[in-house]
């Protein structure tokens, strides 16, 4: 229901998954989220829990208009930025993680250019200091 609401509305890419949930779903954590945290357009504040049914929804605004063309960057940067409160695996099995992400999700060096400046310095730290942009040599 959340999914048909908030991130493919009509056909069209509103939104995607965050936080626990997205990490989980890329084995980051084995945490498995209570709450599953969603940015979306749809969202009318910048954070906010709702409710359908007796699940819980963390909703929030996105940094910019989330597009096809640029969910999956927007929801990899996301991670980016939260990766170390997120994460329950080793540095090493992060890193390999993140770099399998952005080979799956066909993630390009200038979609990172494009939008990295909308997120925290910590973001651009992680990104160059767990050596992400090899996987684009």
């Amino acid at each position: 229901m959340a999914k048909y609401r908030y991130i493919n509305r009509r056909g069209k890419v509103e939104g995607y998954y965050s936080g626990y949930t997205f990490a989980n779903q890329v084995g980051v954590t084995s945490q498995v989220p209570v709450t599953i945290e969603i940015v979306s357009n749809e969202a009318s504040a910048k954070v906010r829990d709702i409710k359908i049914k007796d699940q819980i929804i963390r909703l929030r605004k996105p940094k910019t208009t989330v597009t096809k063309e640029n969910a999956k960057v927007l929801q990899f940067l996301d991670l980016l930025c939260e990766v170390e409160r997120l994460s329950d695996e080793s540095e090493d099995t992060i890193s390999k993680r993140l770099r399998d992400i952005i080979k799956k999700q066909n993630i390009q060096k200038q979609d990172i250019d494009a939008y990295i400046s909308l997120y925290p310095l910590k973001v651009y730290k992680n990104f160059y200091e767990r050596e992400l942009y090899d996987v684009f040599a």
